[in-house]
């Protein structure tokens, strides 16, 4: 419910549709990016539950601790990306890149993290 919620305050399917047709200026300018920001941080949150609850099902273990860095710095890189570019590809597209680079980032920490330990 929140998900849909915060997806309703961010105009983000209007959004998307104008990004998806190459439209990146109608669609930056209807996309609420303080709600944007949100749904981004709630969608990467339900992303890690999903990942936890299932690791605990298929492993009847509680997974290692540092498996939600790559989530943490997903978000993090991403909002910071869409805050601070100003590259002229869509807030959207934006959003998804920076988080895929925080991905990658979170999972070199988490490499790092684990091979010190």
């Amino acid at each position: 419910m929140i998900s849909i919620f915060l997806n309703m305050k961010a105009n983000l399917n209007e959004a998307l549709i104008y990004t998806f047709k190459g439209d990146f200026i109608n669609g930056d300018k209807i996309l609420n990016l303080a709600w944007g920001l949100s749904y981004m941080s709630w969608y990467y949150v339900a992303m890690f539950e999903a990942y936890y609850s299932a690791f605990e099902l298929a492993h009847s273990t509680k997974p290692f601790p540092f498996n939600m860095i790559p989530f943490a710095t997903a978000v993090m890189i991403g909002d910071l990306g869409l805050i601070m570019s100003n590259l002229n590809i869509g807030l959207i597209n934006i959003g998804l890149l920076f988080s895929i680079f925080g991905v990658l980032i979170g999972l070199f920490i988490r490499k790092i993290m684990i091979w010190f330990m």
